[in-house]
């Protein structure tokens, strides 16, 4: 029996050959050694891997598949807002509509420590809340906004 590549050794190979491409002598002389490493490893030679049998279809169709429901299930999260929807309670609304004054990591703090569907905040919410409301209306006063 045949020597096959999985779908993981071929997508490694996929990766190691585009850099076959490289401006850089070392990058492609590099990048050929352990595409040769590779296949020496997979018990194959370029000509089994070149006829195209050496993959396993279904193995290969599968992890299309899981491959593809893992990408629209990405596409679909980073689609909905970061950090939520403000849900009711009022300085989370007041956050949100003017997130531009946060900086990035705020966002972030925001995002992984307040579940902003709640109504009720934990009291370590409340206190990253008002640290933020505080910072908000700090840089509103700054740059001449009504807080």
């Amino acid at each position: 029996m045949m020597a096959r590549l999985s779908p993981t050794q071929r997508a490694k190979l996929v990766k190691i050959c585009g850099r076959l491409g490289s401006n850089h002598d070392g990058e492609r002389a590099a990048a050929a050694l352990l595409a040769s490493r590779l296949l020496t490893e997979a018990g194959l030679d370029w000509e089994q891997v070149l006829s195209a049998s050496a993959i396993e279809p279904f193995q290969a169709a599968t992890e299309d598949r899981n491959f593809m429901a893992e990408m629209r299930a990405a596409r679909e999260r980073a689609a909905r807002n970061p950090w939520g929807r403000p849900g009711q309670h009022p300085d989370l609304r007041f956050l949100w509509e003017n997130s531009d004054y946060l900086t990035g990591d705020e966002r972030v703090a925001l995002s992984q420590k307040v579940n902003a569907a709640r109504s009720d905040l934990t009291p370590r919410q409340a206190k990253l809340v008002a640290f933020l409301l505080e910072q908000v209306k700090l840089r509103m006063k700054q740059r001449g906004a009504a807080a």
